[in-house]
């Protein structure tokens, strides 16, 4: 909310206070017409899909969580398919992932502001971030982070609107989602991102278990959420049918799914939500 002392804002402060404005705008009789100039969105809102005394799972993340997703030969995300894993007589799957966003972009760009207002108690937040984080932060593409889990900042001037933004680190932004999903009485679980189809010389798949796997899991400790090594566990079926096997399993590039892909890293998070002690997740999981 502050940044440098205990008077000015962050981006998010400025934000918070914006919002608390335009608020105070809505509920005010006498500003209706100020109200009506407020700009709105309904570009992927979040919650539609929700039923009434059924928990809504929603999945947060980038192109290895929703991408296209309508091609049986094209790019597939998990999160388009992992409804199949559950009971739908108990939940459903709202897909807020994006292609081609990092933890910060999907924040900046009020993503998670979307899901947050949907968020009710009992919800289930799958975060799965890592993929786009380690990129340029103030010139194009403009998605990267600080590296880690600290509480390390810096100012960069961002090229696309001459700003100066304060950049947190990548486990902060992991923090923040956990963090908010709590307050509102949901049940966050962070991944680590999915595998890529990149091998060592002794036919390993190369881990991210020092890097966004490791800072994903302490985060995730630290702000009381839930974890599940989902590169791990995926990168482990892979070894086990092979190098050449495990291309049917990726499309286009080392790291866009397949349909195949898409289905396998989805049953891995079903098989890391039984391993976790919370049975309000495990029992949405179909028998």
């Amino acid at each position: 909310m502050f940044y440098g002392d205990a008077i000015h804002t962050s981006a998010f402060g400025a934000k918070t206070n914006a919002e608390s404005a335009m608020e105070g705008v809505r509920t005010n009789e006498q500003l209706k017409f100020l109200a009506s100039c407020a700009k709105t969105s309904d570009e992927q809102k979040a919650g539609i899909k929700r039923q009434k005394g059924k928990a809504v799972i929603f999945t947060i993340g980038d192109s290895t969580v929703k991408n296209n997703d309508n091609d049986i030969e094209g790019m597939w995300g998990w999160g388009s398919v992992i409804d199949e894993y559950f009971d739908s007589n108990k939940c459903v799957v709202d897909n807020q992932a994006m292609a081609g966003r990092s933890a910060r972009t999907y924040l900046d760009e009020g993503r998670w502001d979307r899901v947050y207002n949907a968020l009710q108690p009992g919800d289930i937040v799958l975060i799965q971030f890592g993929h786009n984080d380690g990129g340029a932060i103030g010139t194009p593409p403009a998605r990267g982070e600080l590296r880690g889990n600290g509480d390390s900042t810096r100012i960069v001037l961002m090229q696309a609107n001459r700003r100066n933004q304060v950049i947190y680190t990548y486990g902060w932004y992991i923090r923040k989602f956990v963090g908010d999903a709590i307050e509102k009485g949901a049940i966050p679980v962070v991944l680590s991102h999915t595998p890529r189809n990149q091998w060592t010389d002794d036919e390993k798949v190369i881990r991210n278990n020092t890097s966004y796997g490791l800072w994903a899991k302490e985060a995730a400790g630290e702000a009381g959420g839930y974890f599940i090594d989902l590169n791990e566990i995926s990168a482990a079926k892979l070894e086990k049918m092979g190098k050449e096997s495990a291309a049917e399993y990726f499309k286009n590039d080392h790291t866009h799914s397949s349909l195949k892909g898409a289905h396998l890293n989805a049953q891995s998070i079903i098989k890391g939500i039984r391993m976790l002690p919370d049975k309000r997740i495990k029992v949405m999981i179909n028998d």
